[in-house]
């Protein structure tokens, strides 16, 4: 399989991404209530800018995880976007 070349804004956001993720795990997660509070992080680009292709790449760097991608559009309210699912789901405004 072909690795993907991202360009340099790109590789700067994913490299970012990571580096956070990483960090937030490096002491131990946090905890409420006994569980463990997974890392959330956020990746805010217009359209085109190429977020799928930041996310996977984060995503295959950071190791075994499970990744929720959210978004918001004015003509469809929000949704959420699984890549286990590999659907999305509208959710609020117009449903």
């Amino acid at each position: 399989m072909a690795r993907l070349e991202l360009l340099g804004f790109q590789q700067e956001a994913a490299d970012r991404l990571v580096e956070s993720a990483l960090n937030y795990y490096e002491g131990g997660p946090d905890r409420i209530g006994g569980r463990t509070v997974p890392y959330v992080g956020q990746l805010k680009a217009v359209t085109g800018a190429g977020k799928t292709p930041i996310l996977a790449t984060v995503a295959g760097r950071v190791g075994p995880a499970i990744v929720l991608w959210t978004y918001h559009s004015k003509n469809s309210g929000a949704g959420i976007l699984s890549p286990l699912s590999r659907r999305a789901v509208r959710v609020g405004q117009g449903c």
